[in-house]
């Protein structure tokens, strides 16, 4: 547990330092390093992280026709993509090596282009993201990490229609390479368009908690005849990952991870409606505003759809989150601001390892030297 510690502690004393100083942004290069290091160099760290092994093991060393990707059960673009890979060389340990070096870039790039701060978007990343994507959940933390960077770039193209087409053949490519959720793509950038006024916005998240909460959803899911999306659906993904049936079975309203949530999208709602809050900011909010609806939208059919879907658009907090710092005029206020902001970005990750039955999947951290 030591040196997930000691790393959040280093990224923790230079997001201090940039309260009080302008750091140039490309020092948060040293941060990207040490993840990369940190991620590429672990063995057998991270739930996933045996599956894809076998993935690995299976996939042929020579480049695979699509109908051999099939009999793997894994996107045909991204298995053909895997066996050319081998073939050239990379072994299981190279290909786990791949997946962080783009899905880091990525997210460093994002990080850079749209973040007030960079090094607190690092300290909220690693603690709250890092592991549960990189570690776990490889392929879809590598199309978020895409998306993270590329959404409030596409969302600032004037020409809706050319820009639209470009995003469907982004999301057919990201689908078939890397992870069947990319076809979701085009419906996340229809919604980012839709920027309601404030009114509204709390008028349509009222009623989706309603829908969420109230039992409606669930009541109308029952009469359309939909309740074998959840107990076939979920409940496989459920037996997946636990013996236990009752995993994640149901999101309730005073949960930390609603609350927390919500907490973030209230504040960043007011805040954007500052005239010094600028147009990247604003879209961002109007991204995580949808996220949390659709999150909201999708619980009456279970925790693990509405999180796996949802989670695309909520990792847009590690950028928003740093903005709110601008309204903190006085040092001790921004102080006090991020001391806040660490502790619940410590608080997760350690959520995340010592949550029953995570906890040997990370702890101790093993390298593949030792294995």
């Amino acid at each position: 547990m030591a040196i997930y510690n000691l790393i959040f502690i280093f990224i923790f004393l230079i997001s201090f330092v940039s309260v009080f100083v302008k750091i140039n942004k490309y020092y948060s290069l040293c941060i990207f390093f040490i993840l990369l290091i940190f991620g590429v160099l672990r063995y057998k760290i991270g739930m996933d992280y045996e599956s894809y092994e076998e993935i690995f093991d299976t996939i042929f060393n020579r480049p695979m026709s699509i109908s051999e990707v099939a009999d793997v059960y894994i996107e045909p673009g991204y298995g053909i993509a895997m066996s050319c890979l081998k073939y050239v060389g990379l072994d299981k340990i190279g290909l786990f090596a791949v997946h962080m070096i783009i899905s880091l870039y990525f997210t460093n790039k994002a990080i850079l282009k749209y973040s007030y701060n960079p090094f607190i978007s690092w300290l909220i990343f690693y603690g709250v993201y890092y592991a549960n994507l990189f570690f776990n959940g490889i392929r879809q933390g590598l199309f978020i990490a895409i998306i993270m960077y590329l959404l409030p770039l596409l969302l600032q193209k004037e020409k809706i229609t050319l820009t639209f087409f470009k995003v469907l053949v982004l999301s057919f490519f990201l689908g078939f390479f890397v992870h069947k959720t990319a076809l979701v793509l085009p419906f996340l950038y229809l919604l980012g368009l839709f920027d309601f006024s404030l009114q509204n916005k709390f008028i349509l998240l009222g009623a989706s908690m309603i829908w969420a909460f109230a039992g409606i959803g669930n009541v109308l899911i029952q009469l359309g005849g939909l309740a074998f999306v959840k107990d076939a659906g979920y409940l496989g993904v459920v037996d997946f990952y636990t013996q236990n049936e009752t995993f994640g079975a149901e999101i309730k309203l005073l949960s930390v991870s609603v609350l927390h949530r919500l907490l973030i999208l209230i504040l960043a709602l007011y805040f954007s409606k500052f005239q010094s809050s600028n147009i990247i900011f604003k879209k961002m909010v109007n991204i995580y505003f949808w996220g949390i609806v659709i999150y909201f939208l999708l619980t009456p059919l279970g925790y693990m759809l509405a999180t796996r879907v949802s989670m695309n658009l909520k990792v847009f907090d590690v950028l928003l989150i740093p903005y709110f710092l601008i309204f903190l005029k006085e040092y001790p206020f921004k102080i006090l601001g991020l001391i806040l902001v660490s502790a619940w970005s410590f608080a997760v990750m350690l959520t995340n390892f010592y949550m029953p039955g995570n906890y040997p999947y990370y702890i101790p951290y093993r390298t593949i030297f030792s294995k």
